[in-house]
């Protein structure tokens, strides 16, 4: 006589292996959604940063081109360096949002409350005719705020 050497499984094990099934795969959905969910909030606050840099760098894009234009034409209009730069000096303080800080022009844009754009421009009279009346010196991005720690820590008790 053969014996019958098949495992049997019963109605019982095949139900407890698909609810754990199911179960693991429910699991893992939801862990995927929450993921999901997190890198879509970072995208957004990514997307929106970005277009507030590109804003401020737009910004003091043409205000940098409103100053390049001013030097050129204060260039145009003096005979002497020294009479092109006492100009440029003058137009700079004359100029809201313009200062005039250890021979250069500069200007701050602001990018969010936190972050802003510093730009300084030299002002370089020319020595032969087509050149540039400036130079530009800085295009850095800043913190506009001081940082306070608002955590103690008790090293030594």
């Amino acid at each position: 006589m053969k014996k019958n050497s098949r495992m049997i499984l019963n109605t019982g094990t095949t139900s407890l292996i698909l609810i754990f099934t199911v179960l693991a795969l429910v699991v893992f959905a939801l862990l995927s959604l929450s993921s999901a969910n997190v890198q879509w909030k970072l995208a957004q606050k990514m997307a929106e940063r970005t277009t507030q840099y590109y804003e401020g760098e737009n910004e003091a894009a043409k205000r940098l081109y409103q100053v390049g234009e001013m030097l050129e034409q204060l260039a145009s209009d003096c005979d002497r360096e020294a009479e092109f730069l006492a100009m440029a000096r003058k137009a700079a303080e004359e100029t809201e949002g313009i200062q005039w800080e250890n021979g250069k022009i500069c200007w701050q844009t602001e990018i969010s409350e936190k972050q802003q754009l510093r730009v300084e421009v030299l002002p370089v009279y020319p020595q032969q005719e087509g050149a540039a009346a400036w130079r530009l010196d800085c295009w850095k991005l800043e913190t506009a705020a001081q940082w306070e720690n608002r955590q103690t820590m008790e090293l030594f008790q």
